[in-house]
């Protein structure tokens, strides 16, 4: 059985392209986020809605809102989504 890959998984692992947050402010000490690039929140959003009777931390307006947000990514290369690590 295929494991669904969580939101931290997609983004712990080495993101080619992603940015933390402690390349553009050197002086934090643990990482909080990190920017994700369009390709990435695609990723996100596929693993979601191949899963969605399992996910349990988000509801479907949340879902849209990413799917938004990935869109002005797509649109303006100025603009990535920031995902938050949840410790």
């Amino acid at each position: 059985m295929r494991r669904p890959v969580s939101r931290r998984d997609a983004v712990r692992s080495q993101v080619i392209g992603s940015i933390p947050d402690y390349k553009m402010f050197p002086h934090i000490r643990e990482q909080r986020y990190l920017l994700l690039r369009p390709e990435h929140v695609e990723k996100m959003l596929t693993s979601l809605e191949e899963h969605w009777k399992e996910v349990q931390v988000m509801q479907e307006g949340q879902l849209s809102q990413l799917r938004v947000w990935k869109t002005r990514c797509v649109k303006d290369s100025g603009h990535m989504v920031a995902y938050f690590y949840d410790y």
